[in-house]
């Protein structure tokens, strides 16, 4: 189990936070206004959802993951 929350953890820091971030950094230092801004970080905030298993796309692997927690 400790190697199945390591793993986890390590995936919701590398994968998904860290490149989101990255990408959403990179993405900022080219907006020329507010409107892309406000896009951009919509975009990092979806990006995040999904990969993190939070979207609706993912709720069936999301139902599996809290599952293996409350058992």
């Amino acid at each position: 189990m400790m190697y199945f929350i390591t793993n986890l953890h390590s995936y919701m820091q590398v994968e998904v936070l860290e490149s989101a971030w990255k990408t959403f950094s990179d993405d900022l230092n080219e907006a020329e206004n507010l409107d892309q801004i406000r896009s951009i970080q919509v975009k990092f905030i979806e990006n995040i959802l999904e990969k993190s298993l939070l979207s609706p796309s993912r709720l069936e692997i999301y139902k599996q993951i809290t599952k293996i927690f409350n058992d």
